[in-house]
């Protein structure tokens, strides 16, 4: 009986000895777990941090990049603008151009409508004075006529 009863206190402090050992085991593992929950939250902030701040570059890039994209506008339509006034200038000045040459033209057709004027009215002239000396030997010749008929009347008299 004292051995059963000296077996029953081994088996007892066995079982303390196994709950004991359980238990600490089971605190080891929690802390271990909790260990890397712990862990498992500092890298999930981390990776978080790192999402925010690559975010943050993003949006940093497509700020400069709009801002980049809006000064070469810019510059565009100020080399648009350029481009328009140099031609509105050539234009201008072929305008210009046109309009003196124009102007020459007209000069030169009015001293050329001037000298064919001045021609025809020469023309016209020399016309009037042959239709005069046509009419004056018209004259000569009739005068011519009753002299010859005057001399054949009186040689006929006679």
């Amino acid at each position: 009986k004292k051995q059963a009863g000296q077996k029953v206190d081994e088996a007892k402090d066995k079982a303390q000895d196994l709950k004991k050992q359980a238990q600490d085991k089971a605190g080891d593992v929690k802390k271990q777990v909790e260990k890397k929950v712990e862990e498992g939250k500092d890298k999930a902030q981390d990776l978080k941090n790192q999402a925010q701040d690559k975010v943050q570059d993003v949006k940093k890039q497509a700020q400069d990049k709009a801002q980049d994209v809006k000064k070469q506008a810019g510059q565009k339509v100020d080399e648009v603008k350029d481009k328009a006034q140099d031609l509105k200038k050539q234009a201008q000045d072929k305008a210009q151009d046109l309009k003196k040459q124009a102007g020459q033209k007209v000069d030169e057709a009015k001293d050329k409508a001037q000298d064919l004027k001045k021609q025809a009215q020469d023309k016209a002239g020399d016309v009037k004075k042959q239709v005069q000396a046509q009419d004056k030997a018209q004259d000569v010749k009739k005068q011519a006529g009753k002299k010859v008929d005057e001399a054949k009347e009186k040689v006929e008299d006679v």
